[in-house]
């Protein structure tokens, strides 16, 4: 498929893209009819029609006397001559914008051209002119015939398999396109009734009753008729699709689903799924308060008291839950006040039972003093050990013994005093994903105590936004001097009860609010998922490090995913695992200060040579740059030594120079013969750092330069 970025562009990236990336042009040509001038190829005998600019009219040729001294201009015209003059010059001017216009349009495809090219830029990059261009594109970049034919067969074959696995009018789109370029090239699969065969197979995966109704009517026409060709009878490719789209716009119920990558197993979204809502009424179906959501509130037996089976009694911990529920909304505990009033009683009932005393209710006016804390020590990340699934008590404060930090899912929560946000989030494994932690802070919570509700404030709590719920850690609590009663459900300081704990959706609950009626936890629900909305930082390291190139893709192909923000980030631990080294190319504190004063060298292996000699020694002068290469038979010592020697004379003999210092890389051919030598003439050695043959440089690359050229001088004699 052509990389686009939108309907008017198109990126020419691959063969496969010439097609329509000329279709583009010439479009945008046709606009001013200047096709005609810019096209590539003409077909036979097609003359070119050359753009050329309008020449303005010349009065001589109105004049009586064209070679009269002075020349003749307008003021010595008559008046019909003027007359002429005047009507050809407008003319002309017409002419002229015409022209202008065209040329306008030819400078824009010239400019889509060297914007939209790509990689092959390099093509044209020396060619001036559109036509020019064009031309050696079409020659380096269209396909052949046979390619073509085979590229459209290909994309026919994938586009009839992926029908069931697109959406319907997208897919029926894919289908009029190849099928129109099967009829362009004549190819036999848009013959006759072929294509609308074709067709039934593809879609009997999705209405497999509309596919055999029209199999069944081509069966009968061709037995009604044996002798006659059917296809005039037949809708083809094209009718049948259309057929198939005006069936599939009436009944509505023949929309495909996209095939696309999840996020975690999570299911795409239907395209006739409405979420949260009835589909036969189309309001929003509300959930009972009990805290298992499978009933409205008029099918809820606390409420409506002649629904009750034979024998059902009421649970303390489902009451408390639906006063709850009714305290927050007027309009239902008005509906059901007789309800209401019944749980009221049961609850009061209840308290004397358990000898509790009733909790005083306090409104969210009154300031509440703060009866307690509890933090221990510096305030460090650590592991939580949950798992990321938003439930029913997302908004709650629930215990736990598990986590050793006290988290909280909503920044409102947090004193603004004392809230520190961290200059980078600080990843922690929660289940088999992973959370960020983006600040510390206090949170006061609102704790039911013997004497009412109260707030106790959690020191060092971390702010995790979008965790599932809120946290308190019993590690914490236990180093702060307090300790849980896991048989009457309180949290104690001592033989003190500072505050109750509810057991509520199978959780010990330290603070309960309601949660809303979308909740997916851990009622199953139909409705997808919500998108996990994060910035591109969060995504580039849940995804293992992916690259900017591909979480761009992320969005559009996979369902479930949402980057807010810019795609921009700056992970260090990318930049420092893809690090290259870099060698320093500064200059030694202290150069050579004559020719001979420091040379290198450096021994490289060839392709044995007819006399048998197969090393070369290079030797570089430092200062002048200069060459000498020695040809060796073999890499011994003696051989090496020898050679060095023989250089030594030489230099000392012709220039009357002495050798200084000698760089070199560690080869193992080296070794005590070499070092006796160099103190026996005063000679400083500087070998290179172990695997390090950078400082050698220039005597590499003198050896890097022969070896290529070798086999090219052999060849060539």
């Amino acid at each position: 498929m052509s990389s686009s970025v939108d309907s008017s562009v198109v990126l020419l990236k691959a063969q496969t893209d010439w097609p329509r990336w000329l279709a583009v042009i010439q479009t945008k040509a046709n606009h001013n009819s200047v096709w005609d001038h810019i096209k590539p190829t003409l077909k036979d005998k097609e003359v070119r029609q050359e753009l050329l600019e309008p020449s303005p009219p010349d009065v001589k040729t109105y004049a009586t006397n064209p070679d009269a001294i002075p020349e003749p201009t307008t003021k010595t015209l008559t008046a019909d001559q003027l007359k002429r003059y005047e009507m050809d010059y407008k003319v002309y001017k017409d002419d002229l914008k015409k022209w202008e216009r065209k040329q306008t349009t030819i400078n824009d495809i010239d400019d889509y051209i060297m914007r939209t090219t790509g990689t092959y830029w390099s093509v044209i990059e020396k060619i001036q002119g559109v036509r020019e261009r064009l031309k050696a594109l079409k020659d380096h970049v269209a396909p052949t015939s046979y390619a073509r034919e085979q590229e459209v067969l290909a994309r026919y074959e994938a586009v009839r398999r992926s029908a069931k696995a697109s959406k319907t009018e997208e897919w029926l789109r894919q289908w009029e396109s190849v099928l129109s370029d099967l009829k362009e090239r004549k190819l036999p699969e848009a013959e006759g009734i072929r294509p609308t065969r074709a067709f039934l197979q593809a879609v009997e995966k999705i209405q497999p009753l509309f596919a055999q109704t029209w199999s069944n009517t081509i069966e009968s026409t061709a037995v009604m008729s044996p002798e006659e060709d059917i296809t005039p009878k037949i809708p083809d490719g094209f009718r049948i699709a259309q057929i198939f789209r005006n069936q599939a716009n009436l009944g509505g119920n023949t929309k495909g689903t996209f095939s696309a990558a999840t996020l975690q197993g999570e299911e795409a979204p239907s395209d006739g799924q409405n979420q949260g809502q009835d589909q036969n009424s189309g309001q929003k179906r509300q959930k009972c308060f009990d805290g298992h959501g499978k009933h409205t509130p008029e099918q809820c037996y606390y409420l409506n008291k002649h629904l009750r089976p034979e024998g059902w009694k009421m649970s303390p911990g489902k009451a408390k839950l639906i006063i709850q529920g009714l305290q927050q909304d007027k309009a239902l505990r008005d509906k059901y006040k007789d309800g209401y009033k019944e749980i009221e009683a049961f609850l009061r009932e209840q308290k004397k039972k358990d000898g509790k005393p009733q909790a005083e209710k306090t409104s969210e006016e009154q300031s509440k003093p703060v009866i307690g804390s509890a933090c221990v020590g510096t305030v460090s990340s650590a592991t939580s050990s949950f798992s990321t699934s938003s439930y029913p008590l997302a908004s709650s404060f629930i215990l736990d013994c598990g986590s050793p930090i006290h988290i909280c899912n909503n920044l409102d929560r947090f004193d603004q005093s004392t809230f520190l946000k961290l200059d980078r989030i600080d990843p922690v494994l929660t289940g088999d994903s992973c959370s960020y932690v983006e600040g510390y802070g206090d949170v006061q919570v609102n704790v039911n105590t013997p004497a009412g509700r109260q707030l106790f404030k959690l020191k060092g709590v971390a702010y995790i936004p979008g965790f599932h719920t809120n946290v308190m850690s019993h590690r914490k609590l236990r180093q702060a001097g307090y300790h849980w009663d896991d048989v009457s459900l309180q949290i104690k300081r001592g033989s003190e009860t500072v505050f109750n704990v509810d057991e509520i959706h199978e959780q010990y609950v330290v603070e309960h609010n309601l949660y809303s009626a979308t909740a997916a936890f851990p009622t199953s629900s139909r409705a997808p998922r919500p998108p996990r909305e994060a910035d591109a930082y969060r995504w580039h390291l849940r995804m293992g490090h992916l690259g900017k190139e591909a979480l761009e893709r992320l969005m559009s192909n996979v369902y479930g995913v949402k980057i807010k923000g810019s795609l921009t980030f700056n992970c260090q631990a990318c930049l420092q695992a893809k690090a290259k080294r870099q060698v320093s190319r500064r200059q030694s504190s202290r150069i050579a200060p004559r020719p001979i004063w420091r040379i290198r060298f450096d021994i490289f292996e060839l392709e044995r040579a007819y006399n048998q000699l197969k090393y070369a020694l290079v030797i570089q002068d430092e200062f002048s740059g200069h060459i000498w290469a020695y040809p060796l038979a073999g890499k011994t010592q003696e051989e090496f030594i020898q050679t060095l020697k023989d250089f030594s004379r030489m230099i000392r003999t012709q220039y009357g120079l002495h050798i200084c210092r000698i760089r070199r890389d560690n080869d193992r051919s080296l070794g005590k013969q070499f070092e006796t030598w160099i103190k026996l003439k005063g000679i400083k050695d500087e070998p290179c750092p172990s695997y390090t043959k950078e400082p050698n440089g220039g005597s590499e690359r003198a050896g890097g330069g022969i070896t290529p050229t070798g086999p090219i001088n052999a060849a060539h004699s």
